[in-house]
């Protein structure tokens, strides 16, 4: 019989076999890829408020990629309902959601997003340029064909935001 826990491994592990996407490909491909990094970085994120019955997956810029979350639309996840929203706005971003994933085409935008989120229990996650060392938790990267995440610790901490140690032992880099 297979644990809770070698489960999680065992999952984690199929996701970071998958995310060899070779970049001619299609990106609806990469985003469905993305989608559920983003699903399982919920799975292994604990929140100071997480007796919550949803779990809010804010996607915040042009060529968002919500329709790659309709297989988790509704779902539950440790008993949460996931929703997916997508914001429009800046002014919008506090108090919507528990995960934002920001846009690479935000790039411009991500100072002023994340100094409104300043200290706010919300695992922020992008693509846009050295997202982790402006101040974000978990950086898209991509190397080669691969998909890739750097988390910095640090700022996950100023957020309240406790990461466990399976998310952080396949990330390609930890910053502290």
């Amino acid at each position: 019989m297979i644990t809770q826990s070698a489960r999680a491994t065992y999952i984690l592990l199929i996701m970071a076999y998958l995310v060899t996407t070779p970049p001619t490909q299609a990106a609806t491909k990469e985003q469905k890829l993305k989608a559920a990094f983003l699903v399982q970085f919920v799975k292994y994120t604990t929140w100071p408020n997480d007796n919550l019955d949803t779990i809010t997956i804010g996607i915040f810029g042009r060529n968002t990629f919500t329709d790659a979350f309709e297989r988790y639309e509704g779902k539950r996840l440790h008993g949460r309902e996931i929703v997916v929203k997508t914001i429009e706005r800046i002014e919008e971003i506090r108090g919507c959601c528990q995960l934002l994933f920001i846009s690479k085409y935000k790039e411009v935008e991500v100072e002023k997003i994340l100094n409104r989120l300043q200290h706010d229990p919300v695992l922020t996650v992008s693509e846009a340029t050295a997202f982790s060392t402006r101040g974000g938790i978990i950086h898209f990267i991509r190397k080669g064909t691969k998909q890739k995440f750097i988390i910095n610790i640090t700022n996950a901490k100023k957020a309240s935001i406790s990461l466990d140690t399976r998310m952080q032992n396949i990330a390609y880099a930890i910053e502290k």
